[in-house]
């Protein structure tokens, strides 16, 4: 009896498991054991679906055994390829299923096309090789579930996939999907708080532990190649950052206010998640950010800073950056406030005394008074700094 790969269930599974036993298809090229199990999975009745889980497992088990039990080499070797091909299946199967329904409904339709075979589930092919080249194949399709798939490739854990990811995403126009996971890695994930995981097991060596099995290996990842993920934004400047950045900064303002659990440096550019905040605040410019980024600059500083830069004296505060940021915005020079950028490794605004800041912050309110709406905007509660702090 013709044997089906098994990669063609899961593509037969994931398009034919929302519908009623009389609709499968009696064409399909499944085993009568194959469709019987999946027509079961449907059923109202709880048995029926439990019946007919084991028996899709047992016609999975007995079609492995069928393709492993080949002595003819050739055989063996266009089979070990056709494995590997349904290895990427069934990869690319167990995503797509954690997905929410309209999305992996989307997904489905556009696997079902004839363009979309071996792309799609090349994107999960356990050769990396072969998983980069469908990536980049994959751009090049007009379809709405192209930029699902890619925001899903962004935020893989694989440093090659992520990366070749967000670099075909430049090419593409920008959608809320691709900009919400390249923000995630620019910025947001930079302030999400990840908590203390407990780990799920202990790794044994020879009795001794070596190491904790945590239930998300990945939980820091989304942080890694940050700068990259900016220079995508930079690259597709879509709108969809201007209702980010507004929701962001308010949220970086609240934190300001209140006891937040992040270190002090978060509110700083030196930290880069929200150095690359700041850039995108300046190169989109929407107009609501800038009262936010108002009461940012003449609020209390976190974390006044009076240090050297070599032998240089400087001063910074989290006030620092959204002077500079608002001084950019309205086209002003940077230094004519006496601002001025060190590579501390990275890009960081500073002053050269915190009595240069309280200068610039009173320069901020004479352009406040070309906008009211900025004055308006600022709590009584609020007090706004007049004079040095305590060292």
């Amino acid at each position: 009896m013709r044997r089906i790969p098994v990669g063609l269930i899961t593509v037969s599974f994931l398009m034919q498991t929302n519908v009623l036993a009389d609709e499968i298809s009696a064409s399909s090229s499944l085993s009568p054991k194959m469709k019987t199990a999946i027509s079961e999975l449907a059923s109202e009745d709880f048995a029926t679906r439990n019946h007919g889980f084991d028996e899709f497992q047992t016609a999975l088990n007995d079609q492995m055994i069928a393709i492993l039990s080949h002595d003819v080499p050739e055989v063996r070797a266009r089979v070990l390829i056709g494995l590997e091909y349904n290895e990427a299946l069934t990869r690319w199967g167990i995503a797509i299923l954690r997905l929410p329904d309209d999305q992996r409904k989307s997904i489905v339709s556009f696997a079902a096309e004839p363009d979309a075979f071996p792309t799609m589930p090349n994107l999960f092919n356990p050769n990396m090789y072969t998983r980069l080249s469908a990536i980049r194949t994959l751009g090049k399709i007009k379809h709405p579930a192209v930029d699902l798939l890619l925001a899903q490739l962004i935020k893989s854990p694989d440093r090659p996939v992520y990366v070749t990811a967000m670099d075909v995403a430049c090419d593409r126009e920008p959608s809320d999907l691709v900009v919400d996971a390249l923000w995630t890695r620019a910025v947001a994930s930079g302030y999400l708080s990840k908590g203390t995981s407990a780990p799920q097991a202990q790794i044994i060596f020879r009795g001794n532990s070596v190491g904790a099995l945590y239930a998300n290996e990945s939980m820091a990842l989304p942080g890694l190649d940050h700068e990259l993920a900016c220079q995508a934004l930079v690259k597709l400047s879509g709108p969809q950052l201007d209702e980010r950045l507004v929701s962001f900064f308010k949220n970086l303002e609240r934190l300001s206010g209140q006891n937040s659990g992040f270190r002090v440096n978060v509110f700083s550019d030196s930290y880069n998640p929200l150095r690359h905040a700041y850039e995108l605040a300046i190169l989109r410019k929407p107009k609501n950010l800038l009262p936010i980024l108002y009461r940012l600059a003449t609020g209390n500083p976190i974390n006044p800073n009076k240090t050297l830069v070599g032998k240089e004296a400087v001063f910074y505060s989290s006030r620092t950056p959204a002077i500079a940021a608002l001084c950019r915005i309205l086209g002003n020079d940077p230094a004519k406030l006496k601002l001025k950028q060190y590579p501390v490794p990275n890009p960081v605004w500073m002053f050269p005394t915190e009595a240069d800041e309280l200068a610039a912050i009173n320069q901020v309110h004479q352009w406040a008074t070309s906008y009211p709406d900025w004055v308006a905007s600022i709590p009584a509660t609020q007090p706004v700094s007049a004079a040095p702090s305590s060292p």
